[in-house]
């Protein structure tokens, strides 16, 4: 089985690239399919940091090469978790849109059938509450009013993820001013700070458009972001289009002649 590596005792990912990179979880769930595209990914932001029965712990040098204390996680691990955030993303769109019913129904209807999503987490507040947020959605689903029941169905969805990668609210000091208490949502893993980035992006309803030079995912948030009327995320990539346009002009001039 294919696996991705770091030569450390424990995961760790790369939190300045991530928070350079605010539509990593759009990256993360739209690209990584395959190993190449793992790899890609794992080498720009570290492990993912699944929850610690998911991931392996290298103790002897094996026939290959794995360094003792290397922690390794499974390609199929990572297409698996890429699958979930992605169908959440496609919950998010459809809600940002305005489907069919046929649409919303082919959408929401695996999540009737397979009700494993909600499962009640050891925590009894959160099972209490998780509960009351899955009668909801059913009964959204049964009076035919489904926008409401993917909002809640998507809420759901992004609330138990981070409840299960314990990503948890943390009174801190300010750095800057000691005398201040700053209140902080600190992912200790890679995939916790993505479904971080994803949920802040719903809250936020921010927008995003694919960059037309290297196609990168561009956050539409001024001024945070980009404006909304750009189109490319640097000046390479606008000469790049802007080259490739001229050539189609001068075309249509000497044809036009």
């Amino acid at each position: 089985m294919p696996v991705v590596v770091t030569a450390t005792d424990r995961p760790t990912f790369r939190s300045v690239a991530l928070q350079n990179t605010p539509t990593a979880f759009r990256t993360f769930a739209t690209t990584v399919t395959d190993l190449p595209s793992t790899l890609a990914f794992a080498n720009s932001f570290g492990l993912l940091g699944r929850p610690r029965e998911d991931f392996q712990v290298i103790d002897v040098e094996d026939e290959r090469g794995y360094r003792p204390g290397s922690i390794a996680e499974s390609v199929d691990q990572w297409i698996k978790a890429a699958a979930e955030l992605r169908n959440a993303l496609e919950i998010w769109q459809a809600l940002r849109g305005s489907p069919k019913h046929d649409k919303w129904r082919a959408l929401l209807k695996p999540y009737l059938l397979d009700r494993d999503i909600f499962l009640s987490p050891t925590d009894p507040l959160a099972a209490v509450l998780m509960r009351r947020d899955e009668d909801r959605f059913v009964a959204a689903w049964e009076k035919r009013r489904y926008h409401r029941a993917a909002r809640l169905l998507l809420g759901f969805i992004v609330s138990s993820q981070l409840l299960r990668l314990h990503v948890m609210p943390t009174l801190a000091v300010e750095p800057s001013q000691h005398s201040v208490s700053v209140l902080l949502l600190r992912p200790p893993t890679l995939l916790g700070a993505l479904w971080l980035q994803f949920a802040q992006a719903v809250a936020q309803n921010k927008q995003y458009r694919a960059c037309k030079g290297c196609g990168k995912f561009m956050e539409l948030h001024w001024p945070e972001g980009f404006r909304k009327h750009r189109t490319t995320c640097s000046d390479a990539c606008r000469s790049k289009v802007y080259r490739e346009r001229r050539p189609k002009r001068k075309r249509k001039t000497v044809a036009g002649k």
